[in-house]
């Protein structure tokens, strides 16, 4: 999770994450494929990463939530 939001513009769409997440499990995993069923395994991996981006953008959006309570607390106690 830390490599998408270090590499990652300050929002990103589904689709970008899905394949940002796409290619770096295909290129981590490259030895782990086969050569007979090359399209399964792209495949599988379209899949992992289709339910992989759903869990990172809910917890970044509960994160940048958390972040900026902090940050209105923060003016908030400053002001006064």
């Amino acid at each position: 999770m830390n490599i998408i939001q270090t590499q990652a513009p300050a929002k990103l769409s589904k689709k970008q994450a899905r394949k940002l997440i796409y290619s770096k499990l295909s290129a981590v995993l490259t030895k782990f494929k086969p050569e007979k069923s090359e399209k399964k395994f792209n495949g599988k991996l379209k899949k992992a990463s289709k339910l992989f981006v759903v869990d990172i953008l809910k917890s970044s959006a509960q994160m940048n939530k958390k972040k900026e309570k902090n940050e209105d607390l923060l003016l908030k106690a400053a002001n006064e």
